[in-house]
């Protein structure tokens, strides 16, 4: 059963359940909620799998969910959650300030990520903006949202400028790796070494000014048009 007792419903309250592990977090949660008569809790779970056994989907408007749970993580249950019931709104709720994370949410339809380090108010302006169809993100998440956009716009730019400075060997090894195939198999089918490739793709990756292999072959892709 669910670890928080389920609290007399407000007059067209926002109906909240909360995911999260950590009992001192989630008590703190609960606090915050309690508060609030904007805000009703539904309902909280410790774990993913919890959650998507017990809660009625029906009754809920949000779903604050925390991104490193034991188990299935929180990114996993988003996606869950949004194919059984597509009207809720999810927020992660987390300390990561990864950009990988924050994108990974968002992309998969997260209303809102707020970071732990966020204010009470905070919290609750954004559990109350999300219900009303917005979308909340914390300071230092915005911040970075904005930071990597213009990253992301100035790498663009770079990585035009010097695609065509690509070597064919480079070119046909990130053509490769855009196939699926791995970096050792690459290296046998071309009869080079292992560390030859590294350095095929380190010096391809400085061409195109960027620091993974992921966002290489994005930009690779969306390049060599």
């Amino acid at each position: 059963m669910s670890e928080c007792p389920i609290f007399e419903s407000q007059p067209n309250p926002i109906k909240i359940g909360i995911v999260e592990d950590d009992p001192s977090t989630r008590y703190f949660l609960v606090k915050i909620i309690e508060r609030e008569t904007s805000v009703d809790l539904a309902g909280c779970w410790p774990n993913a799998e919890s959650c998507l056994k017990e809660a009625q989907f029906e009754n809920l408007d949000a779903l604050l969910v925390d991104l490193q749970l034991p188990g299935m993580d929180g990114i996993e249950l988003i996606r869950k959650v949004k194919r059984k019931a597509p009207r809720i709104s999810c927020i992660i709720l987390t300390a990561s300030h990864s950009s990988e994370d924050i994108h990974a949410a968002l992309k998969l339809g997260a209303s809102g990520y707020i970071t732990k380090d966020s204010s009470p108010s905070e919290l609750v302006f954004a559990l109350t903006n999300i219900a009303t169809g917005g979308v909340s993100l914390s300071r230092r998440v915005a911040g970075k949202l904005i930071d990597d956009y213009f990253l992301n716009k100035s790498g663009d730019q770079a990585g035009k400028k010097f695609v065509n400075n690509l070597t064919e060997r480079e070119k046909q090894i990130l053509t490769k790796l855009s196939a699926g195939i791995h970096s050792k198999d690459i290296a046998l089918e071309m009869e080079l070494s292992y560390e030859t490739i590294r350095a095929h793709l380190k010096r391809a990756y400085q061409k195109m000014n960027v620091n993974s292999q992921q966002e290489a072959l994005r930009k690779f892709k969306e390049l060599d048009k």
